[in-house]
């Protein structure tokens, strides 16, 4: 569907930022604010999203594009991100703001 997308295949770090590959690609775009998204909300979202804060990012996690095991385990995550300093959007939210952005950009 996107054929001008690298795929950064890791080599098994639970967390996407452990690898210099995927820090890499993500530095390479030049962008300071991303949204992340996985598999599990508690770990593949939570655990980059931590490093990139950490890192100097602002991120926005997009929490429907992840699930967990439980409503208790999706409550702590969400309220790990917020207390990092990430923003929690749906994919809704998160798509209108970058057509507002794409605008403003054209305008």
């Amino acid at each position: 569907m996107f054929p001008d997308v690298d795929v950064i295949k890791r080599q098994g770090e639970i967390n996407a930022w452990d690898d210099p590959n995927f820090i890499n690609a993500v530095k390479s775009t030049g962008c300071k604010k991303l949204i992340i998204s996985g598999i599990l909300t508690d770990v593949c979202v939570t655990f980059p999203t931590l490093s990139a804060i950490e890192a100097g990012y602002d991120d926005v996690a997009a929490i429907y594009g992840s699930g967990t095991i439980n409503q208790t385990v999706r409550e702590a995550a969400i309220s790990r991100i917020i207390q990092t300093g990430a923003s929690i959007m749906t994919w809704f939210p998160i798509m209108s703001e970058l057509q507002r952005l794409e605008q403003n950009h054209y305008s």
